[in-house]
């Protein structure tokens, strides 16, 4: 008895081409990622200082809403 597998081999190959450029768009994904996350880290870090010297230096004038934006209820 002989089966024909031919389709199933092709099948196969487009599976594994599928999966190749699936980990392909995966890598280029993780590396855009990366690159946005490490652009802004240093803006919203300059921003949480600036915000922690507001916070440092006038939290005691903060009225209900300042405190509560900038976390400083006691």
């Amino acid at each position: 008895m002989v089966t024909d597998i031919s389709d199933l081999k092709k099948r196969e190959d487009e599976v594994r081409t599928y999966a190749r450029s699936s980990e392909e768009k995966n890598s280029e994904l993780d590396s855009f990622t990366y690159s946005v996350s490490h652009d802004f880290r240093s803006p919203l870090v300059s921003i949480e200082g600036l915000a922690q010297i507001f916070k440092d230096d006038y939290s005691e004038k903060f009225d209900d809403d300042a405190k509560k934006h900038f976390g400083t209820y006691y």
